[in-house]
């Protein structure tokens, strides 16, 4: 081989490698805005606002077709006390129901998860039975441009609010794109996490009251597994993951 093929061969290799290089460090910087700014933190959002709700009447408001459900909110809601001698048992639909008609009050946007992507998204709740969440947060990202744009949904309805945040854009990474929790096509939602996790707790546990606090999430860094962190006191907790389209289980006690 001739020296001008193998200078043009390592000219091409050193480009090739500098270019990775450059790509690598774009993408980490990419990544620290991420952490800096939490896509899925309040706190991150400086374009917001809370409306109050009635948890006890939404559900069926949103079922006859009456969206008038969001009242303005006086006051700060860090301090409206928790709504006493309420029981929520609601499903992931039930969520996303209100968060439908939120997007539609907060930007005419029903939040269709056709034009969004699942970010990140958490459920409180609790083992035992009846079975049910009683608080969500979801946060949205869509591609526009070299950007992706967030939005942020927050849903409490022990103290009779909701949230919306937007405003936030992130730089797209080159080669580690942010990949969406598929809630459209995964066959285990929420709630049939929860059931399947309380089943194995009664199986193998035994829990005071047949209660427990459980936090529910999946993301987008673990997008094909619902996971479940449930405690049975300040002491003892019980990690789960719940594939999203097998409901296979898998436990780790901590």
């Amino acid at each position: 081989m001739n020296k001008p093929l193998l200078y043009l061969i390592g000219g091409s290799i050193c480009i090739l490698a500098l270019t990775l290089i450059g790509i690598l460090i774009y993408d980490g910087n990419v990544h620290e805005e991420e952490v800096i700014r939490l896509p899925n933190d309040m706190g991150s959002y400086h374009n917001s606002g809370y409306f109050k709700i009635d948890p006890r009447t939404i559900l069926m408001s949103l079922e006859t077709g009456n969206s008038d459900v969001f009242m303005p909110l006086i006051g700060d809601p860090q301090k409206i006390p928790e709504i006493s001698n309420l029981s929520i048992y609601w499903t992931q639909s039930d969520f996303f129901r209100i968060a439908k008609a939120l997007g539609l009050i907060a930007w005419g946007d029903p939040m269709d998860l056709k034009d969004w992507s699942v970010y990140y998204i958490y459920f409180d709740c609790e083992c035992g039975d009846p079975i049910g969440l009683y608080s969500a947060y979801i946060t949205y990202f869509k591609p526009v441009g070299n950007s992706y744009i967030t939005r942020l949904i927050a849903i409490e309805p022990y103290f009779g609010w909701v949230w919306w945040g937007d405003g936030l854009s992130y730089s797209q990474p080159i080669l580690r794109k942010w990949t969406s929790i598929d809630l459209a096509g995964a066959k285990i939602t929420a709630d049939d996490a929860l059931q399947l996790a309380n089943r194995d707790i009664k199986a193998n546990f035994q829990v005071a009251d047949n209660k427990c606090g459980v936090m529910m999430s999946s993301s987008r860094f673990d997008p094909k597994n619902w996971q479940l962190k449930i405690y049975f006191g300040p002491d003892y907790t019980v990690l789960y993951k719940v594939n999203l389209f097998t409901g296979a289980i898998i436990r780790k006690t901590k």
